[in-house]
């Protein structure tokens, strides 16, 4: 998963390729794994915003109880935590779509997050219709969002993203159905993910528990749980791990470290519980993944 980083005055952006790949039950519908299920086949939710843009053909999403087309230069805003499905004529690989996460930030002379919070702020799917040059900007930021040397991506999708937020738009539906179940909880609102988003980064490489984090956050443990499961889809330390093993993956492009101190400067306590982590995610071990995808071969031992 490639991911671009980049601050404007007080917001801050994350920009993926694709949803990170999380380990779950294929009967939970609120997030497929790619490994286990076709997500454009199942009715899903990401833990980031999902902007959707229509290249060629019509396209049509489905978000349980009603579906919706999207034409030539139309896009489509998906918030976290509303369900969709990808219903195509072409069984796509990858679908047309970026993966963004924001959060507000300390600085800047602007409250720009509140400008976008008032748009973003949704529990329903946003549509922008027929804007060639915005749908065209967004399918090339789509395609060199899969390539690592592109550093100019993030600001490009964070002036788009800025741009987008000032144009007439529609709200799809004020409540989004699946399989007969409205779906009365809102998405996680913009200020309770800036938190969470700030607590995960600033913690990650730490021993900290999931209840230690939920008294950070003023929650109880239930409460705490479940607006994990909301925003990132899996529990508080699926995504400390999964947050480890990918700084642990910068490192090895980064750093001739081996690959015990990486895993040490990562937050694992052992090489092995490092090793075990690594190869349930990525499929292979450390050094195979370093010697195949970094060109280390330093600690090509397992």
């Amino acid at each position: 998963m490639v991911e671009h980083n980049i601050q404007i005055e007080n917001v801050f952006l994350r920009i993926f390729d694709n949803a990170a790949e999380i380990d779950v039950s294929p009967a939970d519908v609120h997030f497929v794994c790619r490994r286990k299920l076709n997500t454009l086949k199942v009715l899903h939710t990401h833990p980031y915003y999902e902007f959707f843009v229509c290249v060629k053909r019509p396209t049509v999403i489905g978000f349980g109880s009603f579906s919706q087309e999207i034409r030539p230069d139309d896009i489509i805003i998906v918030p976290p935590g509303v369900e969709h499905v990808l219903i195509s004529e072409n069984d796509c690989a990858d679908p047309p779509s970026l993966h963004v996460a924001i959060s507000r930030k300390q600085g800047g002379s602007k409250d720009l997050f509140s400008e976008i919070y008032s748009f973003m702020a949704q529990n329903s799917p946003i549509l922008i219709s027929d804007r060639p040059a915005e749908a065209d900007r967004l399918s090339r930021l789509i395609h060199e969002s899969k390539k690592d040397e592109n550093d100019y991506l993030a600001v490009s999708a964070a002036e788009l993203i800025i741009s987008l937020t000032r144009l007439p738009s529609r709200i799809l539906s004020e409540s989004v159905g699946c399989s007969g179940r409205v779906i009365k909880e809102k998405a996680l609102d913009m200020e309770t993910s800036s938190a969470l988003e700030n607590l995960v980064a600033s913690k990650f490489m730490t021993d900290i528990t999931s209840s230690e984090a939920a008294a950070m956050m003023h929650l109880s443990v239930r409460q705490f749980d479940r607006i994990m499961k909301k925003h990132y889809g899996q529990s508080f330390r699926q995504t400390v791990t999964l947050r480890r093993l990918m700084v642990a993956v910068e490192l090895f492009k980064t750093t001739d470290l081996s690959i015990e101190d990486i895993s040490n400067e990562v937050g694992f306590s052992s090489r092995a519980g490092f090793s075990k982590a690594f190869e349930l995610q990525y499929g292979m071990t450390p050094s195979k993944y370093r010697r195949i995808y970094c060109g280390k071969k330093r600690s090509a031992k397992k």
